[in-house]
C-alpha cells in the first residue's frame, strides 16, 4: 500500500500462489496455480480523493520492482476493458494483454469465460486503438 503520513491512499493486492478470474454460474471464484516467477496483482484501488496525481502509476511500478527484485517477472492480473485508469496505467507499465474475459448476466444468471485465440487479433486492434485515444507510446 501506498501512504501518506498514516493514511493509505492506494493499494494494490498480489498473490504468489495462484490467481483466479470470476467464473460458473454461482459466483464462485477458480484458482488457477502460478508457477515460480510469476504473481497475480489484483485489487488495484486508489481512494477518490487521492486520484489524478500518479499514485497509481506509483504504487504499480513500485509493486512491480518489488516482485522484480524477489525473482517475479510475469505478473497476471484482470482489467475489466472499461476501467480506462487502471488499463492505461498496466499498459504504460508494460502489460501485455493475453485474452479477453467475456461476461454476461441473464436475471441472477452469471457466466464469465475466457476469450478464444481467433479473438487475438480484434483484442490487438482494441488495444492498439486504446493505446492512441489515450496517448500511450
Amino acid at each position: 500500500c501506498l501512504l501518506r503520513g498514516q493514511e493509505i491512499v492506494s493499494y494494490n493486492w498480489v498473490r504468489t500462489s495462484s490467481c483466479c478470474v470470476l467464473c460458473g454460474f454461482s459466483q464462485g471464484l477458480e484458482f488457477f496455480p502460478l508457477r515460480k516467477g510469476q504473481a497475480f496483482s489484483y485489487d488495484f484501488y486508489t481512494y477518490k480523493v487521492y486520484r489524478s496525481q500518479g499514485l497509481g502509476t506509483i504504487i504499480k511500478h513500485e509493486l512491480l520492482q518489488y516482485l522484480a527484485n524477489q525473482g517475479i517477472w510475469e505478473v497476471y492480473t484482470v482489467v475489466m476493458p472499461c476501467n480506462t485508469i487502471s488499463m492505461k496505467i498496466n499498459l504504460k507499465l508494460g502489460y501485455t494483454p493475453l485474452c479477453m474475459v467475456y461476461g454476461y448476466r441473464f436475471m441472477r444468471w452469471n457466466k464469465t469465460f475466457y476469450g478464444k485465440q481467433k479473438n487475438r487479433l480484434w483484442m490487438d486492434q482494441w488495444v492498439q486503438k486504446f493505446k492512441t485515444v489515450t496517448g500511450i507510446g
